[in-house]
Parts: C-alpha cells; structure tokens; sequence
C-alpha cells in the first residue's frame, strides 16, 4: 500500500490551515446578518405592537417604543420618561446592533398617529443596516433588503446646506459631501452605519463647492469652488482635514465640473463660463498646469466624465441644445 508523499501531507495540511481561517469568518459574517434580520423583525413587531394598542386605546394611553443599547421598549404613556413601567416590555437586540434616528415613537390614542415621523435606522458593526420609515400618520414603511428601493436618509447639522458635490471612499467606507455655503463645507459620512461624522469648514472665500474628484491611491480629494476665479481646495482623507487650496487665473470661474486621471496623477475641472475653460491640475505637487479655453458656444460646463483607457474627457454644457464636447487629455 502507498501512502502520503511528503509534498501530499502538505498540501492537505495547507488546505485545511485555510479552511480553519476562512470558517470562522463566514460564520461570523452570517451571524451579523442573522442579528440584523432578527432586530430588524423584533423592533418592526414592537412597533406595529404599540400602534395597535394605542389604536384599541388599551389602558385608556397613548403606546410607543423606546430603542435603546441591546432592547427594544414597548411602553404606556407620553413618553418614555413619564411611561408607566409596571407596563413595559422588553425586547434584547443582539449585542452588534446599534439603533439611531427616531428612537423614541409614541401612538396617539385611538388615532395611531405618532409622534414622529422619518427614519428609523439599525445599522450593526459590519457595514450593513436597516431601516423603516414611520409617515406622519403613524405608517410604517420598510423596504426590503434588496432590490431597487429607498433605504434611509441622513439630516445634515444645520447650517451643513445644499450639497452640491460628493465623492466616495469605497476602500474605506466613507463619503464626502460638499455643500453650497459660504464658506463651503465638507461632511463625513461613514456608510456602514450612515451617520455623520465629522465635518470641515474651508477658509473664507472658499465657497461653494460645486464639484469634487477623489485620488484614493494616495489619499485625497479635491473640491472646485464657485467662486471668481474658481478655487481647488485639497483634502487629505486619512485625518479629515484642509492641507491647501491653489487660486485660478481671472476668468477661469465656477468650477462646476470635474474628472480625475488617476493613472497620470492629473485633475481637469470644467468652468461655467462662456466660453468654457477645462484648467488642468496637477495633483504630484498641486499646481494648476494649464488651461484649455473652447469654441464659441461651447459654454458653462455642469457635467463631466472620462475614459482613461482611450485618453479621453467629455464635458457635457448647460446650452439649448446641449453639446458634450471631447477633450484630448494625453
């Protein structure tokens, strides 16, 4: 009888090292689904629980539902601070999941209306979440997991307006947003849980940000300003924070559209002027390394994109009728 050559045992020894690392991990992966689906359906039944009783008036009281770190609240009363809490019930999460948004819902009696209205949110600690929406008449609204639908929304801090530019940090997990203000700003979203984390504010007369590209191989965005002469202001991403901002030559204005060629290190922002300027950045030093200033008619550049296999830009105009002009950047 032959048995194991040496190159055999370890191969097989190989396989089953990897096996033994691979498992627990998708076993972990499969239980932070399971712990969402479960608080998902749990906190769902509270709620549909309390609306149901306030609607029968149960206990002559208004129900609601208190979420809380690792439970879920069905309680009598106006609110949960005043609640009756000989008439609580309680219901654990699992430990991963963490609620935020309209937290504390309460029915009015026989009517069902609540209190609230907007989005109720889950999210656990694995870049996934879940959401319902209550409507002002007290209607709980959840879509499903998958498929073409509205999930959630995220309310800015006031005075973080109109946001005009965004890019995105799928390495990470994070999206920028640049907002329309005076100075302009930039939020943190960190999309595993969707909640704001964090914003900058830019220097004064860095204001609107009307476009944005991203560089994730070294770490930066860059947001074009509204502003005469348009403005680059440069963003480093790993600490969230301003680190400079290069001025354009008079007349290369608004910058309203933007694109990145990642593979030759270069960023080419579209002005909305007439005619329409596309001025190349360089992104090695951060340096404006020129301009192209197009025909006649060819004006106020809003949209853009680039295919940098073939070495080509297209900026696309706000004229009637539309033009997309296609700009050689090799």
């Amino acid at each position: 009888m032959k048995g194991f050559s040496l190159w055999e045992l370890i191969v097989v020894i190989g396989l089953l090292a990897g096996l033994a690392v691979i498992a627990p991990l998708s076993f972990q992966n499969l239980k932070r689904t399971s712990d969402l689906d479960v608080a998902f359906n749990l906190v769902k039944d509270s709620l549909i629980r309390a609306r149901t009783r306030a609607q029968a008036g149960e206990g002559d009281s208004q129900w609601g539902v208190k979420l809380l770190t690792n439970k879920a609240v069905t309680f009598s009363g106006a609110n949960y601070a005043s609640r009756t809490v000989a008439l609580d019930e309680k219901f654990n999460l699992p430990k991963t999941i963490i609620p935020y948004g309209a937290t504390e819902v309460v029915f009015s009696k026989l009517t069902g209306v609540s209190n609230v209205s907007g989005d109720i949110n889950l999210s656990n600690d694995y870049n996934a979440g879940r959401c319902f929406y209550l409507d002002t008449q007290g209607t709980l609204l959840y879509p499903s997991a998958a498929g073409f639908n509205r999930q959630c929304a995220l309310t800015a801090v006031s005075g973080e307006d109109n946001f005009r530019s965004a890019v995105i940090d799928t390495q990470n997990g994070f999206a920028y947003f640049g907002t329309s203000t005076f100075p302009g700003q930039v939020v943190k979203v960190r999309l595993s849980d969707f909640i704001r984390v964090g914003a900058i504010t830019f220097n004064t007369g860095e204001d609107s940000l009307r476009s944005a590209v991203i560089d994730l191989a070294n770490g930066f965005a860059y947001f074009g300003t509204g502003a005469s002469p348009g403005q680059v202001v440069k963003v480093r991403l790993s600490d969230f924070t301003r680190v400079g901002a290069i001025t354009f030559n008079t007349g290369e204005d608004y910058l309203y559209s933007a694109v990145i060629d990642t593979q030759n290190g270069i960023a080419y922002f579209g002005t909305s002027t007439s005619p329409g300027q596309v001025v190349k950045v360089r992104l090695s030093d951060f340096i404006r390394a020129g301009a192209l200033i197009l025909n006649f008619g060819e004006n106020d550049h809003r949209s853009a994109v680039i295919d940098q296999i073939n070495g080509f830009a297209y900026f696309g105009t706000y004229s009637i009728p539309g033009r997309v002009v296609r700009i050689n950047v090799r």
